[in-house]
């Protein structure tokens, strides 16, 4: 990785908006399912007056999801750091035994060695330089710490999907692309020049192109719903409202092409369980999770 995690300023924008996943989509309100099911089983490992450290917390996703599945949540000690300048985690407050940090690279954790009894992640650790952060996990665990990671799988569903949608969003944004002639026809439309009509079905061509490419991708990226709401009579300053779906649009570029850089392969598999085994850490289990027939992770576990 060519920048620390504290620099990617995009994550930081996306934990402010509110998204308690990194998936707006499929885990927008919460992660369920085959995830949900996997933490839950490792949270009935947890004693109570553990302590917790969760890399790479967002807006404390799977905190929020101990608190919803552990009958002694209060119990234990939960502490979520993400390098992400700001997270939307107001609703944790009341709880003495939840501390939740921003502005904190885990590839330099600020806390004393052998501080925690687990150490978790959850679609995290990967984003980071794992040479740096695995060696952090190891030396802030306790020397019976217990490692529980779930990261992206370069083979996964996810990683299909997210790619496909990475490419429809760079190729809209091309010069000549969609956003070139919605910019032309906003310009036109401002400056009321009766030329409107060729730049907008040269727009229409483009979208029609874009959906004959991929139609999934074409309709997750809800470029047609934003085009219907720019050129709608009502909406004012149509150049700064394109504006800042463009900043947007280059936001989620860049956390697409973050994740998909950031998977894990059989490559980095083996790097981490050298990792570990340099510090005497052998007993390393890595497996795969599925859902219906379908890759969805890595699972790495030290138990």
């Amino acid at each position: 990785m060519n920048k620390t995690m504290n620099e990617q300023n995009y994550w930081s924008q996306y934990w402010a908006q509110g998204n308690i996943t990194s998936f707006t989509d499929i885990y927008a309100n919460g992660y369920e399912g085959i995830i949900a099911k996997i933490w839950q089983d490792k949270f009935n490992t947890i004693s109570e007056n553990q302590s917790v450290l969760d890399l790479c917390t967002g807006s404390a996703s799977i905190i929020r999801l101990a608190k919803s599945k552990i009958p002694n949540f209060q119990m234990i000690n939960f502490t979520g750091v993400d390098y992400a300048q700001e997270l939307n985690v107001e609703d944790f407050s009341i709880y003495k035994n939840v501390e939740l940090l921003s502005k904190i690279n885990i590839e330099e954790l600020p806390f004393e060695n052998n501080s925690f009894d687990h150490v978790i992640s959850n679609f995290g650790i990967e984003y980071s330089d794992i040479e740096k952060s695995i060696a952090e996990a190891i030396r802030v665990g306790k020397p019976t710490a217990k490692y529980h990671f779930i990261c992206h799988h370069h083979e996964s569903n996810i990683l299909n999907d997210n790619s496909r949608l990475l490419a429809c969003l760079n190729e809209m944004n091309i010069d000549g692309g969609v956003l070139h002639y919605l910019s032309l026809l906003i310009d036109l439309l401002e400056s009321k020049t009766d030329e409107s009509e060729h730049i907008r079905n040269k727009l229409n061509q483009r979208l029609g192109l874009l959906a004959e490419k991929d139609i999934d991708s074409f309709h997750t990226s809800r470029v047609v719903e934003f085009i219907k709401h720019i050129l709608n009579p009502k909406v004012i300053n149509k150049s700064l409202v394109l504006d800042s779906f463009k900043s947007d649009l280059d936001s989620h570029s860049k956390r697409l092409a973050h994740l998909k850089n950031s998977a894990l392969n059989s490559n980095k598999i083996l790097l981490i369980k050298s990792l570990f085994d340099a510090n005497g850490i052998s007993n390393v289990d890595v497996g795969t999770i599925e859902d219906k027939g379908n890759l969805v992770a890595f699972k790495i576990e030290v138990s």
